[in-house]
């Protein structure tokens, strides 16, 4: 479970990080929801980890 967890903070960090650094390149909503949409990818896995 601490695994799982490990790994879906750090999807959610890469995440961030990654829409931050292509918002920088453009401002698309599209690459912002691409964003999201990873981020709540890494927060499912969280919560399965934590509820698992």
């Amino acid at each position: 479970a601490l695994i799982q967890m490990a790994i879906a903070i750090g999807a959610m960090y890469l995440a961030k990080f990654a829409t931050r650094k292509l918002q920088e390149q453009s401002s698309l909503s599209l690459v912002q929801g691409l964003g999201w949409a990873i981020g709540g990818i890494g927060f499912a896995f969280l919560s399965q980890a934590i509820l698992g």
